[in-house]
């Protein structure tokens, strides 16, 4: 289109001036017909897209575009007035109007329906999520309860299984029969530690002892008895004042790890010494218990996965993220326990 017009107005231009007129005729009549190819092509083209806007368009074209084109043309090449293409405007207008009608009732058709896919979409997805997080709860709880089931048999075993320990030494150690006073003794021991345990687990508000010494003084005085059964020299070193910030549970972590150490030593060690220190260094608390007992291979031991002690103690100390390091030879065993508070 672009290049017949181009050649027209270059003929135009070079046309003699008698031959203007001719020229002239033959630019209207071409430019006529490629105006009336242009709006059948349209129309055709127009109603193969299958939009009904298109097809609105393209009616608009053949009836009303076509027709008074036909005329005007017709008119044009007679040399007569009267021409319509005027009135072609409002109708145009009409039409153009009604295809922007039907383009935003679409547009608003396709915005409620994604409104409500949206809202079955976040229904299902908050479904999904509440279900989701219910599971997530359950298996929470579970979680809570076999921790709770861990914890309370870990306390079992280090509390009162280091207190049957303690007892069944000392009555194979000794040597004469106990009396009734002397079992009563090692029950109410038993007792007492059992109440220990309930109350260590049930209880938030637990305090911690003022000093070092006096939350070392039950458990120092319950073992001290044992060892002078046993002939075991004890050795106890603990400061006097709190250095750090210790939490009652982290005490009670570090006592339980000292009995099982201390346990352990009466049942496999046959100690005669037994060292158990607590000191500062730097913003660290340390607890160390030595005995020159028989020793052992601790890399075996952990290998093996037999010693029910030490994995409750390292599960103990992993909670309160505090070290434990395990050293041992023929007479020389040291347990040391770090807890860095820096």
């Amino acid at each position: 289109m672009g290049m017949t017009v181009f050649v027209l107005g270059c003929l135009i231009f070079f046309t003699p001036q008698s031959l203007v007129q001719p020229v002239l005729d033959l630019s209207f009549m071409v430019g006529y017909a490629c105006y009336m190819l242009n709006c059948l092509t349209f129309s055709w083209i127009a109603y193969k897209s299958g939009q009904v806007e298109a097809k609105l368009l393209a009616g608009i074209m053949l009836l009303i575009y076509v027709p008074i084109g036909a005329h005007d043309g017709w008119r044009l090449m007679m040399n007569e007035g009267d021409l319509i293409s005027a009135y072609a405007s409002p109708i145009t207008t009409l039409g153009v109007a009604i295809i922007f009608a039907l383009r935003l009732t679409k547009s608003v058709r396709r915005i409620e329906k994604f409104n409500q896919t949206l809202a079955t979409t976040v229904t299902q997805v908050k479904e999904e999520l509440t279900h989701t997080l219910q599971n997530h709860y359950q298996l929470e709880m579970e979680n809570t309860r076999l921790q709770e089931r861990i914890q309370i048999a870990h306390e079992l075993h280090d509390g009162l299984g280091g207190s049957l320990v303690r007892s069944m030494a000392s009555v194979e150690q000794s040597s004469k029969d106990l009396t009734n006073s002397q079992f009563l003794s090692m029950l109410k021991i038993l007792r007492d530690d059992l109440r220990h345990i309930i109350d260590s687990g049930s209880s938030l508000g637990t305090k911690l002892p003022e000093t070092p010494l006096l939350w070392m003084a039950p458990f120092r005085h319950r073992f001290n008895q044992l060892f002078d059964e046993l002939d075991i020299h004890a050795k106890w070193s603990v400061p006097a004042k709190w250095e750090v910030d210790v939490t009652p549970m982290e005490c009670l972590t570090l006592q339980r790890v000292a009995e099982e150490a201390l346990t352990n030593i009466v049942k496999h060690s046959h100690a005669t010494v037994v060292q158990i220190r607590i000191y500062y260094e730097n913003s660290a608390l340390i607890m160390e218990v030595e005995d020159n007992g028989v020793g052992g291979d601790v890399d075996l031991v952990n290998q093996a996965g037999l010693s029910v002690g030490l994995r409750s103690m390292s599960g103990r100390l992993e909670r309160m993220n505090a070290d434990m390091q395990i050293t041992s030879r023929a007479g020389q065993t040291i347990l040391k326990v770090i807890k860095n508070y820096g």
